[in-house]
């Protein structure tokens, strides 16, 4: 697990993307931040799992009502995120990948308030996650 520890806003709302070659679930998501079966962590594990699972839709949905107008999913994708996440996202999306996008809000239950306002990024051989796209 990685977490960035340079400047991080006292954002009101974080991004999030989730790429993952096949599924995503709890126990990805446990062994990604090093957490073993039966650690006192497996609380913090599940409430984001069940955050990040609220607040997720597929890329196309997330995006729907800007695609509606007639952008191009690469240049939103492009003009979201940053230039290395928005690569990730379009070779993951040739890859046939899942993309799961979506917004946690630090104005919800403190688990949520400190993992928006604390930009991480978790990463194995077969998932992605990327939370550092903080917004005031």
């Amino acid at each position: 697990m990685k977490i960035r520890s340079d400047f991080v806003t006292n954002s009101s709302s974080t991004s999030f993307v989730i790429i993952a070659k096949d599924k995503f679930d709890l126990a990805n998501l446990q062994k990604m931040m090093g957490i073993k079966r039966g650690s006192p962590f497996e609380a913090l594990a599940r409430n984001l799992f069940a955050i990040l699972t609220e607040n997720m839709s597929s890329l196309e949905k997330h995006f729907s009502h800007r695609l509606s107008l007639g952008e191009a999913l690469d240049d939103i994708i492009s003009s979201e995120y940053s230039s290395e996440t928005a690569q990730r996202i379009l070779s993951a999306q040739n890859a046939g990948h899942k993309i799961f996008c979506g917004r946690m809000s630090s104005e919800e239950e403190p688990i949520q308030t400190f993992f928006c306002c604390e930009s991480f990024e978790l990463e194995d051989r077969d998932i992605y996650i990327d939370a550092t796209e903080c917004t005031w």
